[in-house]
């Protein structure tokens, strides 16, 4: 089920349960099917659901050529699929998303950031 929100809505709901914005860049294996591709950011946008957060963005930026290798035990990756996740949700919520990426196999890197609310449009900062 999808639920659209307004920056309005959003902006209240966070202010009054005091969950801060995050944003979350992840890359992945370049051989990773679609199907895969998409379950992987299906169990972070649920995982975020589920504990009361709010999905607020999701980008896929496709394939991309990396500005250098990555390098993991007899492998070299020169491309990674790029997506990203923008989500408001508890701190406890993204020691497990972080823990869950990091025994994921198929995840080359990932970082998540603390953000500011004046990053969404007509917000005061």
């Amino acid at each position: 089920m999808i639920i659209a929100f307004s920056t309005l809505q959003i902006f209240s709901y966070v202010c009054v349960l005091g969950m801060p914005f995050y944003e979350l860049l992840c890359l992945a294996k370049p051989a990773l099917g679609r199907p895969e591709q998409v379950r992987m950011i299906q169990r972070v946008a649920e995982r975020v659901m589920d504990h009361g957060g709010v999905l607020t963005g999701l980008t896929s930026y496709g394939e991309q050529h990396l500005a250098y290798d990555i390098r993991k035990p007899f492998q070299r990756y020169e491309k990674a699929l790029v997506w990203q996740a923008n989500f408001v949700v508890a701190p406890n919520v993204l020691r497990e998303l972080n823990h869950e990426l990091s025994v994921n196999k198929d995840v080359l890197r990932w970082a998540s950031i603390r953000r500011s609310k004046s990053i969404l449009p007509g917000l005061p900062g």
